[in-house]
């Protein structure tokens, strides 16, 4: 299963804040396991959702998309998403009634603007936002399995719990394990390492490795996958006993 994820807001693309909401999805997703191949960020745009979708649907069979679902003119998301596919957005009522207790715990009342919130593309499941106001919605459509979320990290976490880990772990199977270690290296260098291990750094072969070079460190990151979780644990348990011969005091 190839996963990517599409972040939008113009504060990610200009610098203002940095993308957590990649980092977390990623990991999280990753031990499902699902692939992920691709991190994709765009402005407010509607031209530039659109482009990011076509990219990330081109890679990918499940897409997470956070950001751009606020009550305001820049906030696109819902509405390019539904563009692309041809559907019209529809006012869920339980998301509204949602939204409207939420104003009325604080003794607010919910400004009209805010009732966009409660839209979804026609024919998406809603997910509803127990953190937040915005809902979000999931699309599955040609094979595509489509999620989109608040880009509020606290409220897209809440989300991925609740709805988005249990339908992507579904999607999956049982029958897909990853097992993943870490071996820190101190006084060769990278290329060092590199050729004392080559044959294992092959990229068509499991486990997978990869090297991260750190401040005075590098560090080798072992991933094993199997059909159980014994087959993954002993395919991880060869590598490290391999790599520890290998690079010895090192």
């Amino acid at each position: 299963m190839r996963a990517a994820i599409l972040t939008i807001g113009d504060e990610l693309t200009c610098g203002y804040r940095l993308d957590t909401n990649s980092q977390a999805l990623s990991r999280r997703l990753a031990l499902l396991p699902a692939d992920m191949i691709l991190h994709l960020s765009v402005g407010d745009d509607l031209e530039a959702i659109h482009r990011g979708l076509d990219v990330a649907l081109e890679a990918a069979d499940v897409v997470v998309i956070t950001g751009g679902l606020g009550p305001t003119e820049d906030d696109l998301t819902r509405q390019a998403v539904a563009a692309h596919f041809g559907l019209g957005l529809v006012e869920d009522a339980e998301a509204l009634a949602r939204i409207r207790e939420r104003f009325a715990r604080f003794r607010r009342t919910m400004p009209e603007s805010n009732r966009i919130q409660a839209q979804v593309p026609a024919g998406s499941t809603v997910i509803y936002n127990d953190r937040g106001t915005a809902a979000g919605f999931y699309l599955p459509t040609d094979g595509k399995h489509i999620f989109v979320t608040p880009g509020i990290p606290y409220e897209m976490m809440g989300m991925l719990e609740t709805f988005i880990l249990p339908r992507v772990r579904e999607l999956v199977g049982t029958n897909h394990h990853v097992r993943r270690a870490a071996l820190k290296v101190y006084g060769l260098p990278e290329s060092g390492i590199n050729e004392r291990i080559q044959p294992l750094m092959a990229r068509d072969r499991n486990p997978l490795l990869g090297l991260l070079p750190h401040r005075g460190t590098i560090t080798i990151e072992i991933t094993a996958s199997g059909t159980t979780a014994q087959e993954a644990d002993e395919l991880l348990a060869a590598d490290l006993e391999t790599l520890r011969a290998e690079l010895g005091r090192y």
